[in-house]
């Protein structure tokens, strides 16, 4: 588990190191919040409504201005806090908002905080370009706050803290608004090079929202100042902005869901000859985020025990498992009974050379590739091919019918000539492309449509289809190549999107 540390200057321990008494949490966050905020709008105690999702606002002066109009517009739809003090430069938020954490969630507090964060809309920047010199604003002989690699490498840290104590939560990231010609201890252009320093960080999130406040002001910043070189805004100005704030957590709150996935396979799926990030649950979360739909992968560890080497965990994935073999760990292995089994998400622990079950719940939707290890399948003397298979695929079939657990099957992708000793001759794969495989797919294809909630993908059919300088199928004749699980990633999405109907796209950056 990540644990952050922050250096907290002396005056922030001066300021912390008394501990709350027990009491209430009104009277917590009365100690919480900084003389100078006592009596303005926007710091006082919220009342939570618990019908209502939770929203946090945290920034600086600026997000000050607007919070008490969002706070208002949002007040039957919402509960808003804020920061309990200015939020000041990005290495301090997690000292300030861990702080925050700490005192309202203790459960000694009557009415302590105990619900999650379903939006947190935050801002830093505009405290990291300032150059001070000692305690006041000096751009001439001054030393800037925070130059732009660390802030930069704050912004990275700040994410995984809010990933870790707020998964749930939708984050919104609402860019540092511009710095006039003229402001003290402040550089004019400034606040557009923090943004685009930011932008290059949140590639690698594309689930967080940008709210871009910084264009919104730009081209009325002379008319909003609240005077020639000032940073803050006048009523006009803030009410713009509160507008813009109201408008994106709608949004958030709107469309943010999470799909909890059990990924379902034999060594396809649990990654054999993929490495980091490059598997279909990766390429999958990617493409669902961007509909911001978060992911959860709920998943069985099926390797074999001493082989700890692989990135990706969160699977149910049994290399060499038939259709009987993954039928009977998914009964085995869950906990709960028919209708109410919940899975395993599953972490390596490197000091104890063992999995560590991390979180368990019931999942949304199973995405299964099952049928590869039946190339050499014995059918018993005298028994139907076709309903031989059939019945094991039945099994499956049922058991996610039986738990009311939405079933995508992919059909069974052809093998290649390749160094496994399943592919090292063509009569072999002849063998298993023109007779089983295609048995096995039109199994899958005629049975599925009697069993609700149990759909197939065509994902050999897109393998045929693939331009043939794309190499799919790895050197082994059997596994996917990243190549591979993108496409196969694809095929899951295509029908997740058909029948769930994703809300649409994020906003794109500016």
């Amino acid at each position: 588990m990540l644990v952050f540390k922050k250096t907290v200057p002396l005056l922030l321990c001066a300021l912390w190191c008394g501990s709350v008494s027990a009491g209430s949490a009104r009277d917590a966050w009365g100690t919480l919040v900084d003389a100078k905020f006592t009596d303005r709008p926007g710091f006082g105690f919220v009342e939570a409504d618990p019908a209502l999702p939770n929203v946090l606002i945290y920034g600086d002066s600026i997000s000050i201005g607007y919070t008490p109009q969002v706070s208002e517009q949002l007040s039957q739809k919402a509960n808003v806090f804020r920061l309990h003090r200015n939020g000041g430069h990005s290495g301090v938020f997690i000292p300030y908002m861990s702080h925050m954490q700490d005192t309202m969630r203790d459960a000694a507090l009557e009415g302590h905080w105990d619900f999650d964060w379903d939006v947190i809309h935050f801002n830093v920047g505009l405290h990291d370009l300032k150059y001070v010199s000692g305690r006041k604003l000096d751009k001439e002989n001054g030393t800037q706050v925070t130059s732009i690699q660390a802030y930069q490498a704050n912004l990275r840290e700040i994410v995984a803290y809010l990933k870790q104590v707020a998964p749930q939560s939708q984050l919104v990231f609402a860019t540092t608004t511009p710095v006039p010609e003229g402001a003290a201890g402040r550089v004019a252009g400034d606040a557009q090079r923090y943004n685009t320093a930011a932008f290059e960080v949140l590639q690698d999130f594309p689930e967080i929202i940008v709210n871009d406040l910084f264009l919104l002001t730009q081209a009325r910043q002379d008319q909003w100042a609240t005077k020639p070189g000032n940073v803050h805004f006048n009523d006009a100005g803030q009410s713009a902005q509160a507008q813009a704030v109201v408008e994106v957590i709608e949004e958030a709150m709107a469309f943010s869901t999470t799909l909890r996935i059990l990924p379902v396979g034999d060594s396809i799926t649990a990654g054999n000859h993929a490495g980091e990030n490059a598997n279909y649950r990766f390429h999958l979360e990617n493409m669902l985020q961007a509909y911001r739909t978060k992911v959860e992968f709920y998943g069985i560890d099926g390797r074999q025990r001493g082989d700890h080497t692989r990135q990706d965990r969160d699977n149910a994935g049994f290399p060499g498992g038939d259709i009987a073999h993954i039928h009977h760990k998914m009964t085995a292995q869950r906990t709960g009974g028919a209708g109410t089994a919940r899975f395993n998400t599953t972490r390596f622990d490197p000091q104890t050379k063992s999995d560590v079950v991390q979180s368990s719940g019931q999942v949304d939707l199973a995405l299964a590739l099952v049928g590869t290890n039946e190339f050499d399948a014995v059918v018993p003397e005298g028994q139907d091919a076709r309903a031989f298979f059939e019945a094991r695929y039945r099994k499956l079939f049922t058991f996610f019918q039986e738990e009311g657990i939405q079933a995508v099957f992919a059909t069974v992708p052809p093998v290649a000539l390749g160094k496994s000793e399943i592919t090292d001759t063509p009569e072999k794969v002849r063998e298993i492309n023109q007779n089983r495989f295609p048995l096995l797919n039109s199994i899958l294809a005629t049975l599925a449509p009697s069993f609700e909630g149990v759909t197939v993908v065509d994902f050999a059919a897109a393998c045929q289809e693939a331009p043939a300088d794309t190499l799919l199928i790895h050197t082994d004749g059997i596994h996917l190549t990243d190549a591979g699980q993108r496409l196969l990633a694809q095929c899951f999405y295509d029908e997740i999107q058909r029948t769930r109907k994703l809300a649409g796209p994020v906003l794109e950056w500016p």
